[in-house]
């Protein structure tokens, strides 16, 4: 009988043992989540980004193991494609609220986000809760963005004797002189498909086209036909005639068109609002492509009033990138609440 009970007694314990070396190791295995993000590992200030947003997380959440894959321009959209195409999406996923990424959103690969934000809804502005392209809501935008910007250099105006133009004629006007000078006069890295309808179409569309006539394009009441849209488009092609934007724009890489702003080949830069981080301080080098002297002379405002326009002295607002989690991702499962604690973090 004692005998038995000494048995048992060792067959509880290794029981036990066992069964605790199991749950220690359970409780040490970490949720692994993958993610697709878009970074200039050029641009000024990506160490930080590094530190302070990916390695910070790592640091507060031991329990997240994140594979993270860095793309940018048009390697990032193409991998976004491939993923997508293979149903292999990353569990968190940089994405636009359509435009280059209308893929994920159309086929609906991401997942509604409704559910999980829950109170913290409160906390947002009604236009950040607007549904993407695919009709609900895949991500919560960073913020709102100007996708045209007008950068004016003015020291270079004002070495070359010339003033800030207030209409378009004004700015033709200038190309002759800035040619002669050996300069152009407004530069957009446009090589890439996207770069013209975003940073300068949007604008010329919006202030020609006027906010009804707008409405009716997006309700589907009115046809590209219509007059008003084929006049936005010769506007945009007069300026090509008339020299205020030179043939090579459709050339010019997008990722070299800050440097050569920077460097004076031409007093006018158009692009979004985000490219001012490319003349930011990178702290790991000291450098940036404008001294703190240089950024004070210049400018970041709007293209000068164009001739019929119906919207005076605007931009083009759209809601900004933000983070979205993959369809793919079980409903209330480690992988999901590891992703949204992540995509939290990267929203905060």
């Amino acid at each position: 009988m004692t005998l038995r009970k000494s048995k048992m007694r060792v067959v509880l314990f290794t029981v036990l043992a066992i069964s605790v070396l199991s749950l220690s190791a359970f409780a040490a295995e970490k949720v692994t989540i993958r993610v697709l993000n878009y970074l200039d590992a050029s641009a000024p200030g990506t160490s930080r980004e590094l530190v302070e947003v990916w390695q910070k997380f790592e640091a507060d959440n031991p329990d997240i193991l994140v594979i993270r894959e860095d793309q940018f321009n048009e390697p990032f959209h193409n991998k976004t494609e491939a993923y997508a195409a293979a149903g292999k999406l990353p569990e968190v996923i940089y994405v636009w609220p359509g435009g280059r990424s209308a893929t994920l959103h159309e086929k609906k690969l991401l997942k509604d986000i409704t559910p999980l934000l829950g109170k913290d809804r409160e906390n947002f502005i009604d236009a950040a809760l607007e549904p993407q392209a695919g009709g609900y809501l895949a991500m919560v935008p960073i913020g709102l963005t100007a996708s045209h910007a007008l950068f004016v250099n003015h020291a270079l105006l004002e070495e070359l004797n010339l003033k800030m133009p207030k209409t378009y004629e004004e700015l033709k006007a200038m190309v002759a002189p800035l040619k002669a000078a050996g300069k152009d006069c407004i530069l957009v890295g446009a090589q890439d498909d996207w770069v013209m309808q975003s940073v300068l179409y949007s604008m010329i569309f919006g202030r020609l086209v006027g906010d009804e006539k707008l409405q009716d394009f997006a309700d589907g009441k009115a046809k590209f036909t219509d007059k008003v849209f084929v006049d936005s488009l010769k506007f945009y092609e007069q300026l090509f005639k008339d020299g205020v934007i030179n043939r090579n724009a459709m050339q010019t890489p997008y990722g070299e068109v800050a440097a050569l702003f920077a460097a004076g080949r031409a007093p006018f830069m158009i692009d979004g609002d985000w490219k001012a981080g490319a003349f930011l301080l990178d702290p790991t080098t000291g450098q940036s492509l404008l001294s703190p002297a240089q950024q004070e002379k210049v400018e970041i405002t709007v293209f000068p009033a164009i001739p019929g326009e119906i919207n005076h002295n605007t931009s083009s607002i759209t809601p900004a990138v933000g983070y979205a989690m993959s369809a793919a991702v079980k409903k209330n499962s480690r992988e999901e609440k590891a992703a949204w604690r992540l995509i939290e973090w990267l929203n905060s």
